[in-house]
């Protein structure tokens, strides 16, 4: 799209951001693409090469908060410390940004993958 010797010069804003104390927040809209609305819940996958996916599940993460129409906020300290230790993440990071890929098929349906390999900073 744009050659490799341009340098953007606006911040580019992360879809996802993942705190080490547990807070995941999860943009409006990102969460427009996904289809997530009130009640909505999430859960994070690892598949075999340890790429990360995100989707709906009734029995994931529940939303703690909502600000404004569709900005989702979730906790989960466990999941948030195991995103954050993925190979692909810089080590030591107290927060870290992440874009969300154009939705797969996967076994429990829309699958979203995470882009890990291109932390935003946040």
């Amino acid at each position: 799209m744009f050659p490799d010797t341009m340098q953007r010069l606006n911040p580019q804003k992360a879809d996802i951001t993942v705190s080490r104390t547990g807070r995941i927040d999860i943009r409006s809209d990102a969460s427009h693409r996904m289809g997530l609305g009130s009640g909505c819940r999430i859960s994070f996958f690892l598949d075999g090469e340890q790429n990360l996916y995100l989707c709906k599940d009734p029995g994931g993460l529940r939303p703690v908060s909502r600000h404004g129409s569709s900005f989702f906020r979730f906790y989960s300290a466990v999941t948030a410390r195991r995103i954050l230790a993925l190979p692909d993440v810089p080590r030591g990071l107290e927060r870290a940004g992440f874009r969300i890929g154009e939705p797969e098929v996967g076994v429990v349906g829309e699958m979203f993958p995470v882009i890990t390999r291109r932390v935003i900073s946040t």
